[in-house]
């Protein structure tokens, strides 16, 4: 059985990276890089074999072996390639978003996150080709799916106009601002505790981020990061939840992170009209019963066209 390409982006998996990191995991040395397999032209290399088996190791927690990583990349090439000749596209904003997102989520910016996976023994290039691969794969068995079923674009309409209606189509641009109260590497229980009781006093006296950043500048110890902006979909449940909640100039409840204990402050709160998102997740789920399968009968029919030299 054939390794899917689709892969589940979860904070456990960013948590493995930033794990791998805290206690110096380093990634084997690799021999030279050489070509190991040609798809229909386009080479694939031992490196990238290497590092796809490291990406799967931190966002699925299991061991591949080098046939299986290489049957992974072939299935990449050839959905890419599959794309290609449809003119079906990915643009590399699309793939940045939902990298930076994944990382925003986990409450590292994008630089920590390469610098983890390049230290676990894969690269930023790896994880964003994968998720390349992913977006491309769901929109031509999409297009597949409503080739055959008849999905029409009034049906898409409808249900988003019934969702906004219903107020369930909410898209939200939030301006953050992380006030980091910084702690050891190990901290004993004491420490963290004694930081979270000081997160929280601090969150319980601000009424905006003006003033939360002005006493937590007095405080020692306590990092004032700069804002940043996010789109409510970008964000993990959990947070997500928990920032809807809020009011703009209230922070988010003490959280310990790698290097401290963290509060969120939400410093202001935007609607946006675009339906990108919600299309694509309206169309995934009329497609209903009707995608079960379609991937690997698509993947079945790329792999006994193409032509495949393994070297």
């Amino acid at each position: 059985m054939r390794v899917p390409i689709f892969f589940k982006m979860r904070s456990p998996t960013i948590a493995a990276i930033i794990l791998a990191a805290l206690f110096g995991w380093q990634a084997p040395a690799t021999a030279q890089t050489r070509i190991v397999a040609i798809v229909n032209g386009t080479p694939i290399t031992s490196t990238a074999v290497a590092e796809q088996k490291a990406f799967v190791r931190l966002t699925q927690k299991k061991q591949m072996t080098d046939k299986e990583a290489l049957a992974v990349l072939v299935d990449q090439t050839l959905v890419q390639q599959e794309a290609k000749r449809r003119t079906v596209t990915v643009s590399d904003s699309d793939v940045d978003q939902r990298f930076n997102g994944l990382a925003a989520s986990n409450k590292m910016t994008p630089d920590q996150l390469g610098q983890g996976l390049a230290q676990a023994g894969t690269s930023a290039r790896t994880f964003k080709e994968n998720i390349r691969t992913q977006l491309i794969q769901r929109r031509l068995v999409n297009f597949r799916i409503r080739a055959s079923s008849g999905i029409a674009e009034k049906d898409i309409a409808a249900e988003i106009t019934e969702r906004k209606q219903k107020g369930e189509a909410a898209n939200d641009v939030y301006t953050l601002q992380q006030i980091l109260f910084v702690t050891p590497a190990n901290p004993p229980p004491a420490v963290v505790a004694q930081r979270k009781k000081e997160a929280e006093t601090l969150r319980t006296r601000i009424q905006s981020c003006d003033q939360g950043a002005e006493f937590a500048r007095s405080l020692r110890d306590v990092a004032v990061k700069e804002k940043i902006t996010r789109q409510s979909s970008q964000m993990g449940d959990a947070f997500r939840q928990q920032v809807q909640a809020l009011k703009v100039g209230q922070a988010t409840a003490p959280d310990l992170s790698s290097v401290g204990v963290e509060i969120v402050m939400i410093c202001g709160k935007q609607s946006v009209q675009d339906d990108t998102a919600l299309r694509q997740e309206i169309t995934n789920e009329l497609a209903g019963e009707a995608s079960k399968g379609e991937t690997e009968k698509m993947m079945t029919e790329l792999r006994q066209k193409a032509l495949i030299e393994y070297r």
